[in-house]
């Protein structure tokens, strides 16, 4: 890039950002809602991305109308399959008799369900239950049709709050536990959290282990890192056990456990305040530490920032010793709460939380509680949030990013439809509900591969951010626009069946002046071209190694030149042909007697002191047609027979007795 193009870009940026900050701010927008349940109550808790590009969710119900087909008593299972916009597939219900609560599902990579929670039930499809409540696995299908279930657990209590597939393709499950019977061989007290690895073909379990201390201890959430090593996380009331060596703030505080493939502990660690504190999901940050999305409960032991009453809560620990790298606390004065968060392509994070908070970091709720949205740049400062919801409870509990750049919440709603509300078809009591939102650009900026300033008859190419439907000033309705002339470019970007209507900036296109046809002239054996910045010679098609204005010719041809002027544009000459006409002098040193020559006999003196002996007839192509011995001579006076040639321009080479060539043209008539 030349200097003079980098300024001008330059100067175009800066008017682009000035023109860009004075705009009102864009805003995240609601591009659809949807809603499902029947008249109860009806709850989805994980949803996943399906393998044709729609979603599963996973949940509990006490519906059997609306869209809920079947219920076999009290809660149960619900799974619910859906296309890319949420719209429903099929809907269908699991278990017993008794409370059977599905907490989330996995879609696993042999195309499979796999659903999860607690079951009280011990009939239907809900066989060797152990007594009270069991960790339930569901296999299904991707029809939803049952592969096999098994209940893992002892004579106590079980709930199952987590499940995910490792790297050999076994299904891990975070279960809380009291029992210290049946599949449970160990139990520290109350509540532990409890890992077991099983096959994907049939349940059976590969091996199983308890963590905690003698208090109260809970698995929220688990991910496996790339080097086969597990991070589980929850909350904790203990300071012994597998927590011995930890302090212990009060109430509960969050937890996070790294473990090797065999489930030995690499270290444990605990943080918190005085209040009640937890982790709800974990996941792997951009450099391979540990994030975690939960709540704090006010200020105190690490805790600095908090709003009040409960807040979102990101911590970061280092995966090699789970310290604390930075945390932060985002809500208002009322209670709010994270659920997810996901990191951003632009290395920031995206939040998916509760709240029911009307001041702080919250926009305000519409009702009694929000689906809350957080996007964080890389240095945690907010660039938008969001809250979506009614007059009632609205209770966020997962976040997924879409392939076209916006998100979709999946959580419950006791709202109704209304002139605050967002919700447009309530069910019952309490629906599963997804809303799918979006930032929007006020003015995004199509990216430029090339420069701004373009020679002619070359091009600059403008990409629109994407969307669904682009329009350009020009008519043109594809995404990127191929620019060869000067002018002003804009385009309106459409997105999420244009919930979103983008226009954007304004991007000038200008031209340098063509530089004019380079020149090429013969003298002496070298070729000259017109000035220029930089020389491309060819000879007959081949690109000669010499880069200079002026070059020795390397034989006769065919030579050709393209320059490049100081703006970078280049030009290209005429193809000059090189023959031995070029390549001869005209001397003085023969006098003609006749010319145009009569009857094919040349009379011609020579002037200086040299004696003829040969001679060449030459054509204008630098042809050689004849050549003979001069055998007549008297004096200075020397007479040539030439062949019957055609009429024309020729070159007469004479040769002396020290082989020196003296050339003068003759016509022939």
């Amino acid at each position: 890039m030349t200097a003079k193009t980098f300024i001008t870009n330059l100067f175009f940026f800066i008017i682009l950002f000035f023109h860009h900050s004075f705009l009102l701010q864009a805003q995240p927008v609601l591009i659809w809602e949807r809603s499902y349940g029947g008249s109860l109550y009806d709850q989805p808790f994980t949803t996943e991305s399906s393998f044709e590009n729609g979603y599963i969710s996973g949940g509990h119900s006490i519906s059997a109308d609306s869209d809920i087909t079947s219920n076999y008593g009290d809660f149960d299972y619900w799974v619910l399959k859906l296309d890319s916009n949420c719209n429903k597939i099929w809907s269908k219900s699991y278990g017993g008799s008794l409370y059977d609560k599905c907490r989330g599902l996995s879609v696993t990579p042999d195309s499979s369900i796999l659903s999860f929670g607690s079951v009280k039930s011990n009939d239907s499809d809900v066989t060797g239950n152990h007594g009270k409540n069991d960790l339930w696995l569901l296999k299904l299908d991707y029809n939803g049709n049952k592969v096999w279930s098994k209940c893992y657990g002892g004579t106590k209590d079980e709930a199952g709050y987590i499940t995910t597939y490792n790297n050999i393709g076994n299904y891990i499950c975070g279960s809380n536990t009291l029992s210290d019977d049946g599949d449970v061989s160990f139990h520290h007290g109350l509540y532990d959290a409890w890992l077991i690895e099983v096959t994907p073909d049939s349940g059976k379990i590969v091996r199983e282990k308890t963590y905690g201390g003698s208090n109260h201890d809970e698995i929220r959430g688990i991910d496996q890192w790339p080097d086969s090593d597990y991070v589980f996380a929850g909350n904790t009331r203990s300071s012994d056990g597998d927590l011995s060596g930890t302090t212990h703030q009060g109430d509960e505080d969050l937890w996070a456990v790294r473990i090797d493939k065999l489930g030995n502990i690499i270290w444990s660690v605990q943080y918190g305040t005085n209040g009640p504190d937890r982790a709800r999901h974990i996941t792997r940050d951009f450099d391979g530490n540990v994030l975690l999305t939960g709540k704090d409960s006010l200020n105190s032991g690490i805790v600095t920032d908090n709003h009040g009453d409960a807040d979102i809560w990101l911590v970061k620990l280092n995966y090699l010793d789970g310290s604390v790298m930075w945390q932060k606390s985002f809500g208002g004065s009322d209670k709010d709460e994270g659920f997810r968060t996901i990191p951003t392509a632009d290395h920031g994070y995206l939040v998916g939380a509760t709240t029911q908070s009307n001041d702080g970091d919250s926009p305000g709720v519409r009702g009694l509680s929000d689906f809350y949205f957080i996007k964080l740049d890389s240095l945690l400062n907010i660039q938008w949030t969001y809250t979506a919801g009614g007059p009632g409870w609205d209770h966020l509990n997962d976040v997924l990013p879409t392939s076209d750049g916006a998100y979709i919440g999946v959580g419950f709603t006791s709202s109704v439809a209304g002139p605050n509300s967002q919700i447009t078809n309530s069910k019952g009591d309490y629906d599963s509900w997804y809303v799918k939102i979006g930032y929007c650009d006020s003015m995004p900026v199509p990216s430029i591969t090339g420069n701004t300033i373009i020679c002619n008859g070359d091009s600059v190419t403008l990409t629109a951010p994407t969307g669904q439907t682009y329009l350009w000033n020009t008519g043109e309705t594809t995404q990127s626009l191929i620019v060869k002339n000067a002018g002003s470019y804009m385009v309106t970007v459409t997105k999420w069946d244009s919930a979103c209507i983008q226009h954007s900036a304004t991007i000038i296109i200008d031209t340098f002046p063509q530089p004019p046809v380079p020149l090429i002239s013969f003298s002496a054996g070298q070729l000259d071209a017109s000035p220029a910045a930089a020389y491309q010679w060819y000879y007959n098609g081949i690109l000669l190694p010499d880069t200079a204005q002026v070059i020795s010719t390397v034989g006769i041809g065919t030579y050709q030149l393209i320059i490049t002027d100081s703006n970078g544009c280049i030009a290209q000459s005429q193809p000059f042909l090189l023959t031995a006409i070029n390549d001869l002098n005209d001397y003085d040193e023969i006098f003609i007697a006749s010319n145009p020559v009569i009857n094919n006999v040349v009379y011609f003196n020579v002037k200086n002191d040299f004696t003829p002996t040969a001679f060449e007839l030459i054509d204008i192509t630098g042809k050689r047609i004849f050549n003979s011995q001069i055998e007549f001579q008297n004096g200075n006076l020397f007479k040539i027979k030439l062949p019957d040639v055609k009429s024309g321009f020729y070159f007469l080479k004479i040769i002396d007795n020290k082989w020196m060539s003296h050339i003068s043209k003759i016509v022939v008539g």
